[in-house]
């Protein structure tokens, strides 16, 4: 027994194409038990994260209900900041998911719960972010709830080509007619598409932005506002 032992390894070893077999089951093998590891680990994450939304739901339902005056609603406020103290990436995500799923009037009213709370280490853990979607969402956030405080992070954004049209989105709702300089700036550079463009625009009032585009002579962003605008040139 002994014999035949060492007469399979001396097989294996004297075999190139043994050898590239077994290391080749081997490698397969590493890989499915990987790709199981991670179908596994994202969906305990997204579980996770659903579960992390439906709490920041019962919260803010709560205290939509509830006058923010009231003792239980103090303590909701409390938990909510702790929530966003304690996981506040995974907070921001959950909370521009509520968001999302709203309409208008809703998110208004979420809004206004947010902006009771100390949002804003949520905020700038989101745009400090290694990840380019946790830059966008916390952009997305500023935008939807109209916090003024975080312009110089925004206008820091402005560089980057991924980056510009959530910043310039966020600039525009905050600003106004204010920000249509940077708006056609980042157009003119390439950073804005037709569509970006548009939908900044679109915040903006249009007579002001009619009479701009007319004065600095740019006759293919005033064409294209026209035309969007169903105005006459």
């Amino acid at each position: 027994m002994k014999e035949l032992g060492h007469n399979l390894a001396f097989a294996l070893h004297s075999d190139p194409l043994l050898e590239f077999v077994t290391y080749l089951c081997c490698f397969l093998a590493l890989s499915i038990l990987s790709f199981i590891f991670i179908i596994i680990y994202k969906h305990y994450k997204r579980q996770s994260q659903l579960r992390h939304q439906a709490l920041l739901y019962k919260h803010i339902q709560f205290l939509l209900e509830h006058p923010l005056s009231d003792q239980p609603a103090v303590q909701r406020l409390y938990q909510l900041n702790k929530l966003i103290q304690k996981k506040p990436l995974q907070t921001l995500t959950a909370w521009m998911d509520v968001m999302q799923d709203a309409d208008v009037v809703t998110q208004e009213k979420y809004a206004a719960v947010l902006r009771k709370l100390d949002y804003q280490t949520m905020i700038q853990r989101g745009l400090a972010s290694r990840h380019i979607a946790l830059q966008c969402l916390a952009m997305q956030m500023i935008r939807l709830c109209h916090l003024k405080q975080f312009d110089d992070y925004l206008l820091v954004k402005l560089a980057s080509v991924e980056l510009a049209p959530y910043a310039i989105a966020a600039l525009a709702k905050i600003q106004g007619i204010a920000a249509l300089k940077l708006i056609l700036n980042a157009y003119e550079k390439d950073l804005l598409s037709n569509s970006q463009l548009l939908t900044a625009i679109a915040e903006l009032p249009r007579a002001e932005v009619l009479a701009a585009t007319s004065k600095r002579q740019h006759a293919k962003i005033h064409g294209l506002i026209t035309r969007y605008l169903g105005a006459a040139v």
